[in-house]
Parts: structure tokens; sequence; C-alpha cells
């Protein structure tokens, strides 16, 4: 959404609504605004992947427009929450009938070693138009809140290195750092096939292998790196035994078409995109569609709901080849060419430093930029990085 439109405003906007959501507890509603919904079962919740949005984006919004300001104001309350996520992490079964053992250190406040739970999953994936797929959806929450409490660290340490702040979140950050490892070990001890190469969960349909299981580990720095290319290449074989289609809800769609391509397999990324049949992106333009709906069927009761639509993020990082990799656009990488299918791109950022332009064709081997003050730009053209000079400058793709 952020690298289309200035939404700084309106995070931070939401940002407040998220907080004002927050019980003595620290729980936080699953949305927001909330007119007292969203905390009991059966009002969506508990659903970590929705609610770890808080420490997400505090930290997007240091990132993109270099603002700590509602890190500054929401610490306390982001602190909260992460620390009640953790006093819910339970003893349970391991789907099969097995029991998981309570032997990781979660930190002050937590009650056992197992696993995030959630009423969601990966909702509305293909097929299951009530809401939440058949899958153990332990394992997408267990992802988001392992994501979250790095966020939730990475926030600690940027605030506390602040003139003045001292280092008064170190506990916070050393005890959420032992958790998310803690956390990643019980998802690969529960649901990593190693003899498979693909993460399963014992409810999964009819043993089908479900996209999302293995692109929520892969994505977040989960999966053990032995395994990692097993599981790649599990994905890889799945999406073209469904001819190039994907398999994938609201959370599988904002990864998938980006870990394919960093994986290396940008051409198979791009068939996904380019599908045109149900689910697709292209089948709802079949059908008359000028936004991006709640579902991938023609039946989507909303026609205007933008978590299916992130296949925007990848045409921006990876189609134009742009992506930010340090906080508030110091330091920014391009890349022509990730994406099999594309020879020709312009894009204009308007980046917290400034407006970036980025223009490159693959047939004429030439790739202009425009860099504004402040900014480092990284250029990947065939031989070793090379830097780009504030304003104005053409570089020959290829050239070593």
């Amino acid at each position: 959404m952020s690298g289309l439109f200035d939404l700084r405003r309106l995070f931070t906007k939401w940002l407040d609504d998220v907080a004002a959501t927050q019980l003595p507890s620290g729980q936080l509603a699953v949305i927001a605004p909330s007119p007292g919904w969203g905390y009991e079962h059966g009002e969506c919740a508990p659903a970590p992947e929705w609610s770890c949005l808080f420490p997400g984006l505090l930290l997007h919004l240091a990132n993109v427009y270099g603002d700590l300001g509602p890190a500054r104001r929401h610490w306390q309350s982001c602190r909260r929450y992460l620390d009640w996520e953790l006093t819910q992490i339970a003893d349970g079964t391991d789907g099969s009938g097995g029991t998981i053992v309570a032997d990781g250190n979660f930190g002050a406040g937590a009650t056992g070693g197992g696993l995030a739970s959630s009423e969601l999953g990966d909702y509305l994936s293909p097929g299951y138009i009530d809401g939440p797929p058949p899958e153990d959806s332990r394992l997408s929450a267990s992802c988001f809140l392992h994501r979250g409490l790095l966020q939730g660290a990475e926030l600690a340490a940027r605030l506390d290195a602040e003139p003045g702040a001292g280092e008064g979140r170190r506990g916070s950050r050393e005890a959420w750092l032992g958790a998310a490892e803690s956390l990643r070990g019980r998802i690969n001890e529960v649901f990593l096939d190693r003899e498979g190469g693909c993460y399963r969960t014992a409810s999964d349909p009819h043993g089908q292998y479900r996209q999302t299981s293995n692109l929520m580990p892969l994505a977040l720095g989960i999966v053990p790196e032995e395994m990692r290319t097993r599981v790649v290449e599990s994905l890889v074989a799945d999406v073209r035994r469904r001819d190039h289609h994907l398999n994938t809800g609201h959370i599988g769609t904002s990864l998938l078409l980006n870990v394919l391509t960093d994986a290396g397999f940008g051409a198979d990324a791009f068939r996904v995109a380019t599908q045109r049949s149900c689910p697709s992106w292209g089948s709802w333009l079949d059908l008359g569609a000028t936004t991006m709906w709640e579902r991938w069927d023609a039946g989507a009761r909303s026609r205007d709901h933008f978590f299916l639509g992130t296949v925007v993020d990848w045409i921006l990082t990876r189609v134009a080849g742009v992506r930010r990799i340090a906080p508030d656009w110091a330091v920014v990488r391009v890349q022509p060419g990730l994406v099999d299918g594309v020879s020709r791109c312009r894009t204009t950022r308007q980046t917290s430093r400034g407006v970036l332009t980025v223009d490159w064709d693959l047939s004429l081997g030439r790739l202009r930029v425009a860099v504004p003050e402040g900014m480092v730009c990284q250029l990947e053209l065939g031989g070793p990085i090379v830097v780009a000079e504030a304003g104005e400058s053409v570089w020959r793709i290829g050239d070593r």
C-alpha cells in the first residue's frame, strides 16, 4: 500500500486505533477500530496473524518514513501485547495425538513451550469461502508471532539506540529474541516433514500440499538452512502441478511471488501473476473487476479488499527490481531483470529522501536512475555491485 501512496498519516492514526482496543491484559482486538468485538473465540480471535500487525506497522513507519514517533508513543502498549501473546502459548497436542513437551524458554509470563493458536489461518484460501482453511492454524499463528517478536526486538534496539535513551528495553529485547528462537524450533519440530521436504499439518485436506504452510517458514526465516532448497523445490513443484495457479489465501498470497522470485524462479512467479483462470488476478479482470476483491471466486462479498492485492509489492520490488534494504531509504538496491517475461520497466518512487526514478530496458542493455540526495543506490547489473551517485546517471546492464 505504501509503495503506491503516502499513507504515513493514515497508518499513524490506525496505530492509535489499534492501541485503543487494548485490554488491561495486553490483548488487542482482531479488528481496529473495534466496537468491542474481536477478543473471544467465535469472534475471529485469537489471530496473531492479524494482531501482530502492531509491532510490524510500528517498524514499517520507521523504515519507510523514518518516523520512530509512533514506536516511542506506543512502546508500552506494544510490549504488553507481545508479552500477552507469550502467555497464550501453552502445551498442547501435535495434531496427531502426541504431546508437545514444554521445554522452551519463552520469557517472562510464558506458560509453556507449545505453539500459538488462531481461528483464522490462511483466511479465504481457494475453495474455502467460509473463511479458515482446514490446515492446523497453529502453524500460521506461530510463524507470525515469531515475526512479531523479532520486529518487537528490532524496535526495542532502535529506540534504545536513540541519543539519551539508555538500554531500558534490553530485557524485553532479549526475552523476545529467545522466545522467537524457541518458537522457531517448535515450529520445525512439529510441522517440518524432513523426509518429504515440506511443512505439513495433521489436518491438511487429504494429504494435499499447502503452499502457504511452506511459504511462511521460507519467507520468515524459519526453515533450517540445510532444508531450504528442498522446501523451495517442493513449493515450485506444486505450483507447476497446478499449471501455475496459486493456492493461497490472505497470508500466502502476500508471500508466494516474492519467495519464488527470490529463490530464482521468477519465470514461474510471472506465470502465476499473469494467470487468467481462477484462482488468479486475471480471472477477476475477466469477470469485470476494477478493484481487488475479498475472495478469488465471483461470489466475493467485498469488492474492494486489499489483502489479496499484494501482487503490487512484487511488481514494485521484484519486477521493477527496486528494494529498500536499510531503514528510511538510506540504502536501495536496484536489480533489473529478476523476472523472466519482463524486459522493460520504469518506476518512480516517492521516498522519505526524495523521488527515486529507475528506468531500464534489457533489449537496449540500459539503466537510467535519478537518485535523491542522502540515498546510497546500489546497482546489480551483471557484475560487482556499483553505486550510483546522487543525481541522474545512465548505466550499461551487463557491464562489469
